[in-house]
């Protein structure tokens, strides 16, 4: 079995070519989740402007029922990747490259929807 290629990685997540590690799931200690790829449905890029006033969502849940990883440096992130699963888990997360993961992600395979 041939190891997977890291692609990207930040304080958020680490992308690699067969899966996604979210960093800060739980407040319990920053635990992070490692997603296969191919568990990963769908995905959606959202530029900061897309939400209320600017302000991406903080820790938790948001008004879509996504859960949102907890990021110290969110205020100054330009947008977050939302991922839903096949089980109908939903994540979002704030890179600090959101573009260049959306980019990634679609050069994994994984379906963006717009």
């Amino acid at each position: 079995m041939a190891a997977a290629e890291m692609l990207y990685a930040d304080s958020t997540c680490a992308l690699a070519t067969t899966f996604l590690t979210l960093k800060g799931v739980t407040s319990f200690l920053g635990r992070k989740k490692t997603f296969q790829l191919a568990d990963v449905d769908t995905f959606r890029y959202a530029p900061r402007e897309s939400y209320p006033g600017g302000v991406l969502p903080s820790f938790g849940r948001d008004d879509e029922n996504v859960w949102f990883t907890k990021d110290s440096t969110r205020w100054r992130r330009k947008g977050a990747i939302l991922i839903t699963l096949t089980n109908g888990l939903r994540y979002g997360f704030t890179p600090a490259h959101p573009t260049r993961v959306r980019d990634l992600l679609v050069k994994c395979g994984v379906t963006e929807l717009r």
